[in-house]
This record gives structure tokens, sequence and C-alpha cells, in this order.
């Protein structure tokens, strides 16, 4: 019985694969430098926000950066969920499943036939050199992990799980998995206003960068909530060239994505 077949028989017929899906400092895939506390950050955040509510997809390739999909997922593209993620050292592992959709099939025909595979991290950020070096800045958005099999990039490999997976749940039905989609969706737009926005103590909202600039008493009465700060960040965004703007503009854009998602 080959890597494949044992695992599917060990697993209820589900194709459960495992290894490394990112590491801390250079990318086997791209050669760009992830400095370990923005890598660690970031995959936290990923962790909490979805791989223990189950709705951590990915994609069978990487969506072109251009894509209106590229922060979202296409779910006629799913192909997998991370089941569970851990450190060892500077790698994370993890445990991945192939999901029953028509990419996951895909996916899973190449793996029975012995084709290798590898995990890719999704994620936006400004770059920047030093020393001949490319780095991730501290804006760095993890997005997902998606799978990729013929890539020039070729990262670590994974591999079908020779055991059986301890914390197996129900399986993911093609609804569950539309429902896990538009939650992961919702998720993201947070995620992205969290960058921007705020909440202090008492349950107000307030710009992170103006806080920053010019002390907690700036805004303190007027501009608590979405709509107001969203009129904020209207204002600075007018004048993308000064220190700021285009990042006010982003948050001008990420409230109105979750306000759009909470009407």
């Amino acid at each position: 019985m080959d890597a494949a077949a044992k695992s599917i028989a060990l697993n209820d017929g589900r194709l459960i694969v495992y290894g490394p899906i990112h590491k801390t400092q250079r990318s086997a895939t791209t050669g760009r430098i992830y400095p370990g506390y923005i890598l660690e950050r970031e995959v936290g955040v990923y962790y909490g926000r979805h791989v223990i509510h189950q709705r951590a997809l990915g994609e069978l390739k990487h969506p072109a950066g251009t894509s209106n999909t590229f922060r979202s997922l296409d779910a006629a593209n799913v192909s997998h969920q991370i089941l569970d993620c851990h450190w060892e050292g500077d790698l994370l592992m993890a445990y991945v499943e192939i999901l029953d959709t028509t990419a996951g099939n895909m996916a899973r025909d190449r793996i029975v036939a012995g084709i290798e595979l590898w995990c890719a991290a999704r994620g936006w950020a400004t770059l920047g050199w030093r020393d001949g070096e490319i780095y991730v800045h501290e804006d760095y958005e993890l997005i997902t992990f998606d799978l990729a099999f013929d890539s020039l990039l070729k990262g670590p490999l994974m591999h079908p799980l020779q055991r059986r997976y301890e914390n197996l749940q129900p399986p993911l039905t093609i609804r569950l998995v539309e429902q896990a989609i538009a939650s992961f969706k919702r998720e993201m737009k947070f995620q992205v206003l969290d960058r921007f926005v705020g909440v202090n103590p008492v349950g107000s909202a307030y710009c992170k960068m103006c806080r920053l600039k010019y002390g907690c008493s700036f805004g303190r009465t007027s501009l608590t909530t979405l709509p107001a700060l969203r009129g904020h960040a209207e204002t600075f965004a007018r004048f993308p060239q000064q220190e700021n703007g285009k990042a006010h503009g982003e948050m001008r854009d990420a409230i109105d994505a979750v306000l759009c998602c909470s009407s």
C-alpha cells in the first residue's frame, strides 16, 4: 500500500497530508526574509481567526496578485483545509485535509499519482531592500496557504500522513465549505480593519495611526464610531501624497467593507 492509500485508509477515506507550510527568516519559495516576530504575529492571528473555527481554507495554486479574490477565496478553487498547525523551531508545520471539492479532487488525484506537493503562504506586504536581501515589512498580512504542484518556486514537500489524525472532525460538506468561505471572507474584512482601528476599554473606536501621532486625546469625543472614523479617513485620503494619506484611504475602504458586511 502506497503512502496516499495508507493515509486514506487510516482516516476514513479522507486524505490528510503533513509537513512544513512556512518558515521564519528566509522563505524557501520566494527567498524573501520574514522576520520571525512578524510571521509569528500573523500566524497567531490566522490561527485564532480561522484554524480553530474550521475555516482555514486555501486554494489550488495562488490566485494572481491582481485578482479581486487575492485577499479572499475563490469558491471554485478551494481545495483544502488547514486542520492544525504548530511551530517546530523555524518551521511552521501543518496537518492539511484535501477536501471533496472540484479543486480538492484534482489535488487528491495528483497526490495519489505520486506528484509532489507543497504549501505556499499567500500574503500582502510592502517590501524593502537591505544588504542585497528583500525584507517583508511590518504591514505583512497573512491571508492563507495555497497548494502548489508545478511551480518553479518549489518549497519543502508535504507528505500523506501515515497514521490516523487524532482530532478528526466530521468532514466538511459542500454546504459547510460554502459557509466556511463566507465566514472566512467576513473575518478577513475585520482583519484588515484591525490594522487601522482600535477599541479602547470603554468600547469606543479610534484611529491607530492618529492616536500614535497626535496622542490619546485626538478624536476622543468626536471620532468614536466607525461612521465617524470613515469620514475622518476620507478627509486624510484626499491628500495621498501626505504622511498616512494613502493608509487612511485603505482605512476608509476597510471600514466600508465592514459596514457593508454588517448592513
